[in-house]
């Protein structure tokens, strides 16, 4: 499997992997992604920003994330805890995998190719959030040495479980 920047011709896998993610959320009670986000003008500033990343495997589309280097402004104020390390950080947005994907440690091998991409862009930290309610996601997370790090707030009493990850020798 391996990451490729995305571009505008992959906008119809995309937006149907993020309609796998909805619907999946949606079977799972989660009220995350139910209404307009992410929308197309989010994938579409993805992809001109160079952000948006896609999985493959066998050249099939199977993931589709967005890999972001600039501060996240929801990450400064942080309830119940605190971020393990003040560096720049790569953080992980969007991130979706096709429905038919789901399951066989894909989220895991995601995310070893996400901190593979880190590294690349010069990135030892990385910091993501998952809704409160998102078991699955939080379970893949943790699993692959991700810390919780308390919760961040997108308004609207929005609330969500804030995680980060030191990479390699910055450990």
């Amino acid at each position: 499997m391996k990451l490729l920047v995305a571009k505008t011709e992959h906008m119809a896998d995309i937006l149907s992997i993020i309609e796998d993610g909805r619907q999946t959320l949606r079977e799972l009670g989660i009220a995350q992604w139910q209404q307009k986000y992410p929308s197309i003008v989010d994938i579409e500033v993805d992809i001109q920003a160079g952000n948006s990343y896609l999985l493959l495997h066998n050249e099939q589309i199977i993931g589709t994330v967005a890999l972001l280097t600039t501060e996240e402004i929801a990450y400064k104020d942080i309830h119940g805890g605190q971020w393990h390390a003040t560096l720049p950080y790569l953080t992980i947005h969007r991130l979706a995998i096709a429905k038919h994907a789901l399951g066989n440690g894909i989220g895991t091998v995601f995310l070893k190719k996400i901190e593979e991409m880190a590294q690349q862009k010069g990135r030892t930290y990385i910091r993501l959030d998952t809704h409160k309610k998102n078991e699955r996601m939080k379970y893949i997370v943790e699993k692959n040495g991700y810390q919780f790090a308390g919760k961040v707030s997108y308004g609207n009493d929005f609330s969500c479980c804030a995680y980060d990850k030191l990479l390699g020798d910055s450990l």
